[in-house]
């Protein structure tokens, strides 16, 4: 969030240019969009986080695993949130790049380099993601093939709860 910030201030978004000013509202949205999912991300968990660790600290084992349970959707949407926040930073940081280079051939080639790099960190992102949403079942699950990080093909088998 406060990277988001300090980005949105270290710009000055007065272009004649009709791409100029296309960029800037991109960027201008990509960086609102950030620090709402920042601040959201970081209350909800700071929240759910706090009541936790009351309740583990009292001894409330049973409250604790109960307010786990009932948290379940919020956790799921702070998660989405932060991804969403991550994204969204790494897309106005491209825009950045795109205003700040004044000459047209470097802002042309260090725009697509930073575009291409936030591409492929924004994939991996997402490849986490999902492994880190899926991870968390508690359902049984059936032999699937999944992808993992090397590229590498495998089944994942899961065993039902009262068998562990």
């Amino acid at each position: 969030m406060n990277a988001s910030l300090r980005l949105f201030t270290a710009l000055s978004l007065r272009s004649e240019r009709r791409e100029d000013r296309l960029i800037s509202v991109v960027f201008l949205t990509c960086i609102c969009v950030s620090v709402l999912a920042g601040a959201y991300t970081t209350v909800l968990f700071t929240l759910i986080q706090q009541y936790a660790k009351r309740a583990l600290g009292m001894n409330m084992d049973d409250r604790y695993i109960a307010f786990f349970e009932a948290t379940e959707k919020y956790r799921i949407s702070g998660w989405r949130s932060f991804v969403g926040c991550l994204a969204t930073f790494s897309i106005a940081f491209c825009c950045s790049m795109w205003l700040k280079i004044e000459l047209r051939q470097y802002r042309y080639v260090w725009s697509t380099v930073t575009l291409v790099v936030v591409a492929l960190i924004l994939g991996q992102w997402f490849e986490f993601c999902r492994g880190v949403m899926h991870s968390g079942r508690r359902e049984p699950l059936a032999d699937r093939s999944l992808v993992n990080f090397n590229g590498i093909e495998t089944q994942e088998r899961r065993l039902p709860r009262n068998k562990l």
